[in-house]
C-alpha cells in the first residue's frame, strides 16, 4: 500500500520511503522505496531501477537499504509497525524476503529484524550496534543472490507489547566484513544494496499433542508424560488408572507426569487422560484417550 508514488531515491531531507504507508526511516540514512507506479523516471521504478533489475516477490513494490563505507560508515534501515501489539506468551511466525542488487560488488551477512514496543532511532547513519534482533539471516550466509528472493523466517514468542519492526544490519563496524561477488555491478565502492519485500508477522495456530506411550525408567528417553503445545493457555489434564483413580493432574504445559502416585511408581499398563485447553486463536481443546506406561 502506498500514499504517493516515489519520484526519486531518498535524501536526508526527503524520505521517499514514507510514501509507502506504515514505513519510515529511523536514522539519518536514506532507505528507498521502489514502485512500478514510478515508471522509468527517478530511478525508483520496478522492476528496473537505479540499483538494477528485480521483480517484486509479490505485488508491485519493495524497499531498499544500503550499507557501505567511504570516508564514513553508512547503514540504512527501514521501520514499520504491526496493526496491534504482540501478546505476551504467544508464538508468532516472522518472515521477510531479501535480495542483493547490482549497485555494489559486495555482499553482507546477518541482516536482522528487531521487534520493540517503541520505535528506535538515531540522528546519524551509523549502525544500531547494541541491539540484538530476534530474527536474522544465517551468520555464514552472505546475501549474494541478485536474481532470486531469499526467504528469512523464524518463530518468536513475544514478551508483550512489541509493535515496531526495524530491519537492517545490527552489528558493530569493527565486526563488519564485505564479501566480494562475481557479477557485473553498477558501482565499485565497498558496500552492498539489498531489496526487501513481503514482511509478515502472523500468529501461529495453536496445537496440543498428547503422547500415547512413555517409559519412566530413567534412561533419559521418553521418561515422562509430557504434553507439547503451541500457543495454548488454560491447560488442565487429568490422568486416571484403570480403576478410575486420579493419579496425576497437570495444570500447565510446563508440567509433566513421572509415572508415580503419592511418591510410588505406578505399575505398567494402560492409563486414561482427559485434557482440556484453550488456544490463543480461540480453539477449544477437549481431548480424551489412553497412554501406555511401560517400564
Amino acid at each position: 500500500m502506498y500514499d504517493t508514488c516515489p519520484i526519486s531515491v531518498s535524501t536526508p531531507w526527503d524520505h521517499q520511503l514514507e510514501r509507502c504507508l506504515g514505513w519510515t526511516i529511523p536514522t539519518y540514512a536514506t532507505s528507498d522505496y521502489f514502485n512500478a507506479c514510478a515508471g522509468s523516471g527517478g530511478g525508483v521504478g520496478v522492476p528496473l531501477n537505479t540499483c538494477g533489475y528485480q521483480i517484486p516477490h509479490s505485488g508491485n513494490a519493495y524497499c531498499g537499504i544500503g550499507i557501505w563505507q567511504t570516508a564514513e560508515w553508512w547503514f540504512e534501515y527501514i521501520q514499520g509497525s504491526t496493526v496491534v501489539p504482540l501478546n505476551a506468551g504467544r508464538t508468532y511466525h516472522i518472515e521477510f524476503y531479501i535480495s542483493n542488487s547490482y549497485c555494489f560488488p559486495y555482499a553482507v551477512d546477518q541482516i536482522g529484524l528487531y521487534l520493540s514496543p517503541n520505535p528506535i532511532s538515531r540522528p546519524d547513519p551509523l549502525p544500531f550496534n547494541n541491539i540484538m534482533p530476534q530474527l536474522t539471516t544465517d551468520q555464514v550466509l552472505y546475501i549474494v543472490d541478485s536474481l532470486n528472493w531469499i526467504k528469512v523466517e523464524g518463530l518468536y514468542t513475544a514478551t508483550g507489547g512489541e509493535q515496531f519492526v526495524t530491519i537492517g544490519r545490527f552489528v558493530d563496524t569493527a565486526n563488519m566484513y564485505f564479501f566480494p561477488v562475481e557479477v557485473d555491478t553498477l558501482g565499485s565502492a565497498i558496500g552492498t544494496y539489498l531489496y526487501i519485500d513481503d514482511v509478515r508477522i502472523t500468529l501461529v495456530e495453536s496445537e496440543l499433542n498428547v503422547p500415547n506411550v512413555f517409559s519412566p525408567n530413567a534412561d533419559g528417553t521418553n521418561d515422562v508424560f509430557n504434553i507439547t503445545t503451541v500457543n495454548v493457555v488454560d491447560l488442565t489434564c487429568t490422568i486416571y488408572d484403570r480403576w478410575g483413580r486420579l493419579v496425576a493432574t497437570l495444570n500447565s504445559p510446563d508440567e509433566s507426569w513421572d509415572g508415580s502416585f503419592s511418591g510410588s511408581p505406578c505399575t505398567e499398563g494402560t492409563y486414561f487422560y482427559h485434557c482440556s485447553a484453550i488456544g490463543n486463536d480461540n480453539v477449544i481443546y477437549n481431548k480424551k484417550g489412553i497412554v501406555q506406561l511401560m517400564r
